[in-house]
């Protein structure tokens, strides 16, 4: 039965763990692609730098929301173990 406990934290641990990562890797990209709209010289017709920027910013913060409500479900999930 204790074995059996564990084992659950442990998958919920690593589930908890891939969606870190994930949430780690797409602000990584955002804000990667935030740099190259700042050092960009040309933009395509219709964009500029101040809107590309105001979208990457919005997108960071939503998927943040959304990371953090997932995992604080996942931290409430072991905390019941």
């Amino acid at each position: 039965m204790e074995d059996d406990k564990a084992k659950l934290k442990n998958l919920r641990d690593l589930r908890y763990n891939k969606i870190l990562n994930l949430q780690n890797i797409i602000l990584g990209s955002i804000g990667a692609a935030l740099i190259s709209v700042i050092l960009s010289e040309k933009l395509p017709d219709g964009l500029t730098k101040n809107d590309l920027i105001i979208v990457l910013i919005l997108t960071a913060f939503f998927f943040l929301v959304y990371f953090s409500e997932k995992l604080e479900k996942i931290e409430e999930e072991i905390e019941k173990l």
